[in-house]
């Protein structure tokens, strides 16, 4: 049996968005687990304060890793996509659905949430900022991290690799791709008991 390895253009639309959500959420864990760039913090500031910018870095580290450094070299090396072709736009005929759908969602996960906040399992990984009192100032610091690390990591994994994968190997293949890379970020967070 002959191994074709040659090279065609379009395997860049199915080997790059692979390529780049494995290297910037790499990029992302070995800055979380580095004992170097947490003692940056916790020598610098006070617990609190420290617990709480140092987690904030990481979550912008995240977000210019997964979203922006993932943004650019997809922009760069896809010359035919734009950042609407990766789902960052905004549609004004949809967007009372997916206000309602928003909404609807919402109902239900709210008392979900709160009643799961204070589970053991939940407080293993949660809250992330492990600030002795919470200040508004940690507070907000907690709420604007997550949403730049948020933005970032789906920009990536429903952006970056879904729809480019989708355009390239199809919608099923994306989709199978995605909940993979998507299941081996969440294994370091433990198993959940029966």
């Amino acid at each position: 049996m002959a191994v074709d390895f040659s090279w065609k253009p379009e395997y860049l639309y199915s080997i790059l968005p692979v390529i780049l959500t494995g290297f910037s959420f790499e990029i992302y864990w070995f800055t979380t687990k580095s004992e170097k760039v947490k003692s940056l913090f916790y020598s610098r500031f006070k617990f609190d304060d420290a617990a709480a910018y140092h987690i904030t870095f990481l979550r912008i580290i995240g977000f210019l890793a997964m979203g922006l450094l993932s943004g650019l070299l997809s922009l760069f090396f896809l010359t035919d996509y734009s950042l609407s072709d990766f789902g960052l736009t905004y549609n004004p005929e949809t967007t009372l659905f997916s206000l309602v759908w928003t909404v609807v969602l919402v109902i239900p996960i709210i008392p979900i949430t709160f009643l799961n906040a204070r589970t053991p399992m939940n407080l293993i990984n949660y809250p992330q900022i492990r600030a002795r009192l919470w200040t508004r100032k940690i507070a907000a610091m907690n709420i604007a991290g997550w949403i730049i690390y948020l933005f970032g990591y789906e920009f990536l994994f429903r952006g970056i690799l879904l729809f480019t994968l989708a355009g390239s190997l199809g919608v099923w293949p994306a989709i199978a791709i995605n909940i993979a890379f998507y299941s081996i970020t969440h294994v370091p967070k433990g198993k959940r008991p029966p």
